[in-house]
């Protein structure tokens, strides 16, 4: 990209994962295609801590074509030219998605489990629900399995189809 943050190339790679065209792409600036999220001043202080140092490392969401974000450890290094002046800039990222996404639910489990107030049972259906949340399941449940029943002892459904309790052979 440019200084302006007009992006100026782009390799496949970049290409496939933020899912445009290198038509749709090239001219654009990079604060419609990745931004979004930040206001104008936190681009300006990534920016200006580049210039200062040489370089920018740090974590950032980006939305890909379609509005998907992502977490992308980012990378953001000045090149410059034979009068050492600034004439683009190198980013390199990668996703780091799935670990923000584990991070985020180790902490909601930590916040359940560590709760002293609440019940067991209560820490054992927000438990369902945020494991049901995280694997984009319709149910979850805990059951028991004794010769040939099976009994529902925890559990959280859409409508309520199953309940703690219920049995099936």
């Amino acid at each position: 990209m440019d200084k302006k943050g007009t992006i100026t190339e782009v390799n496949q790679r970049f290409s496939d994962f933020y899912c445009y065209s290198e038509n749709d792409i090239i001219g654009r600036s990079v604060f419609d295609i990745c931004g979004g999220g930040y206001p104008l001043e936190y681009y300006e202080n990534v920016f200006k801590k580049c210039v200062a140092d040489e370089y920018w490392h740090g974590e950032s969401i980006n939305k890909i074509n379609g509005g998907r974000e992502l977490w992308l450890n980012t990378t953001i290094v000045p090149l410059l030219n034979l009068e050492n002046k600034i004439e683009s800039f190198i980013v390199i990222q990668s996703d780091i998605s799935d670990i923000k996404q584990t991070e985020l639910a180790l902490n909601q489990l930590h916040l359940i489990t560590s709760d002293v107030e609440k019940p067991l049972n209560e820490k054992i259906q927000d438990i369902l629900i945020l494991g049901k949340k995280i694997f984009n399941l319709p149910l979850a449940l805990i059951s028991e399995i004794q010769e040939q029943e099976y009994r529902v002892i925890y559990c959280h459904t859409p409508n309520q189809e199953i309940a703690p309790g219920d049995q099936f052979e």
